[in-house]
């Protein structure tokens, strides 16, 4: 956490959101990549279960039954 505080990025964020230092007609968009967002985020522990419960789900499934779960998320066994 504190090698991503450190950043000048990190830093012109801050200033441009919470400290009004954008220019005239400004809008401030913050892009990042997923393995750093995921770094920083905060998990559900029950993301974890509900995968495990999906997986379970499918593995008993035929092709066609399979994607019909995946398209319209109904159980048709």
């Amino acid at each position: 956490m504190l090698e991503y505080i450190s950043t000048k990025a990190y830093k012109n964020k801050v200033l441009k959101e919470e400290q009004s230092m954008r220019n005239k007609g400004e809008v401030v968009i913050l892009i990042t990549n997923q393995d750093k967002y995921d770094t920083y985020a905060l998990k559900d522990p029950n993301d974890n279960n509900q995968e495990q419960n999906t997986n379970a789900i499918q593995n008993s499934m035929t092709v066609f039954e399979k994607w019909v779960f995946f398209l319209f998320g109904k159980d048709i066994r």
